[in-house]
């Protein structure tokens, strides 16, 4: 236990239990904040979690993951989405956010010796006073990654509104997907991402590219979280063949579409139209009040870009990647690992968010 002040960080002594508990209060929580997320999908990393407390009250929380070198413990701690510290259905308190900077601080760039980079949960549009609060502790923003950029749909409005708001052409797509007969089902089971997985599959084979998301290991991370954290599969079936598939997650206030995939029947009858309407309803029935829809890519992916374009969403950008370091010998690991991509998994090991 560290910190001064009525702030004080408790560093690795929650259990998984508790910290599942506790990510459930923040409205700004993820499936990056999860227990299993980074020892299931970064094997070669450590995670460490850190609990901040104001008195007995949780006010904020951060997992870390921790990437060094085989040979001698300097590299970096990368917080993905956070730390959370905004309470359901309450605003945000900078006192907390701040307190938690400078307990990540002293925990992992003063006392580690580690090379402190924070991607906040947080867009340009609301995150001014996040960005002063970064740069006030000492974080510097840094171009080692881009912001991430994607399209926000608000679903926090009724049903009939937000499908409204579609561009007039994906409605057309829709009105034409539920007119098929095709079939959605929304689950959990292993059984059900196991068709998705056969429907991705083919999609890779089919179109000949390739991609740094491993779905099948994403397959061994559903099966450990516990279920209220379990991502959720939205399968259509046509002809009682599963055609295509969305795989979304619903934790905290904002709802995230991480996988998708057709097969040419599901192309042939929009099927991929439905099943993001029943994503919008099972995320809004369950507490979401914002889609985001995984990211957009105008230039790199022009065709899924014009999908996502079209469903009524507002494009933002993340405020960014900011660092703090007092070790020379962390940042110069850290550099030359994502100067050198071939050195990358000699140095710090592999690397989703």
């Amino acid at each position: 236990m560290s910190g001064s002040g009525p702030y004080r960080a408790e560093v690795d002594r929650v259990s998984r239990r508790e910290w599942s508990a506790q990510i459930g209060l923040f409205d700004d929580a993820s499936l990056y904040q999860a227990w299993d997320y980074v020892s299931t999908l970064f094997p070669k990393e450590r995670p460490s979690r850190i609990v901040v407390r104001d008195g007995d009250d949780v006010s904020a929380l951060a997992q870390i993951r921790i990437r060094t070198t085989p040979f001698l413990p300097r590299g970096i701690a990368y917080v993905a989405w956070g730390p959370l510290w905004r309470p359901k259905g309450r605003t945000g308190d900078p006192e907390a956010f701040a307190a938690s900077l400078a307990l990540l601080k002293d925990e992992y760039a003063t006392r580690r010796k580690l090379l402190l980079r924070v991607v906040p949960n947080v867009t340009e549009s609301d995150g001014a006073a996040v960005a002063d609060a970064l740069e006030a502790a000492g974080f510097v923003r840094t171009q080692a990654a881009r912001p991430y950029r994607t399209s926000l749909v608000d679903i926090s409005r009724p049903l009939n509104e937000i499908r409204k708001a579609f561009a007039q052409k994906w409605r057309n797509c829709l009105n034409g997907a539920e007119r098929s007969g095709l079939e959605v089902t929304v689950g959990t089971s292993a059984v059900q991402y196991a068709e998705f997985l056969s429907i991705y599959h083919e999609l890779l084979a089919r179109k000949h590219f390739e991609t740094n998301v491993d779905a099948d290991r994403w397959a061994l991370l559903q099966e450990s979280l516990p279920e209220a954290e379990k991502m959720r599969i939205v399968l259509g079936y046509h002809g009682g063949e599963a055609v295509a598939a969305v795989v979304i997650s619903g934790i905290g206030r904002r709802g995230i579409y991480l996988l998708g995939a057709s097969r040419a029947e599901g192309l042939k009858i929009k099927a991929s139209y439905l099943l993001q309407w029943r994503a919008i309803e099972w995320l809004k029935e369950n507490g979401c009040r914002v889609y985001d829809l995984g990211g957009v890519d105008a230039e790199g992916n022009p065709g899924v870009y014009r999908f996502k374009a079209r469903m009524g969403g507002e494009e933002v950008s993340h405020i960014g990647v900011f660092e703090y370091c007092q070790s020379s010998l962390s940042r110069l690991v850290v550099r030359c690992a994502e100067a050198f991509r071939p050195l990358k998994k000699t140095l710090l090991g592999g690397g989703r968010k």
